[in-house]
C-alpha cells in the first residue's frame, strides 16, 4: 500500500470530486492549508481608522489600541507585518505627553466613527 494505510490513500483517491488528478489535488491541498489558523481582526474601516490616528491626529499605537480595544502589540504586530501603511519610524515618540480620552468617551466615538465610515463607504 505504497507505505500508507488504506484509508490515507482512499481519501486522496476521494479528494476531488473528479477523476483524480495530482495537479488538482495538490492544489486543493495548499488552499485548504492556506486557510488554517486564526483569522485577522483587522478589517479596512479598522485599518483606515488606525491609519488616520498615528499619522494624522499623530496618536501612539499604544493609544489607538486602548481606544480601538485591541492588545497594542496587536497594532505592532500588523505594522511590522505591512498591514498598516504606517512608518515605524515616524510613530508618536512620548505618549504621555500626548492628550488621553477617557476610555468610555474614545470607545463612543470609534463606534460612532466606524459606524458613519461604513455608511458613507457603501
Amino acid at each position: 500500500y505504497l507505505g500508507f494505510s488504506k484509508t490515507t490513500i482512499f481519501n486522496e483517491l476521494h479528494r476531488l470530486n473528479s477523476e483524480y488528478q495530482a495537479g488538482l489535488a495538490q492544489t486543493d491541498f495548499e488552499r485548504k492549508v492556506s486557510q488554517r489558523g486564526r483569522k485577522s481582526s483587522l478589517t479596512k474601516n479598522l485599518k483606515h481608522l488606525i491609519e488616520e490616528k498615528i499619522q494624522v491626529q499623530k496618536w501612539s499605537p499604544e493609544q489607538v489600541a486602548h481606544v480601538v480595544g485591541i492588545a497594542y502589540k496587536t497594532v505592532y504586530n500588523w505594522i511590522d507585518q505591512g498591514w498598516l501603511d504606517v512608518i515605524k519610524s515616524k510613530l508618536a515618540r512620548n505618549s504621555a505627553t500626548l492628550k488621553v480620552i477617557p476610555y468610555f468617551l474614545a470607545n463612543v466615538k470609534v463606534k460612532l466613527w466606524l459606524l458613519l465610515w461604513s455608511v458613507r463607504v457603501a
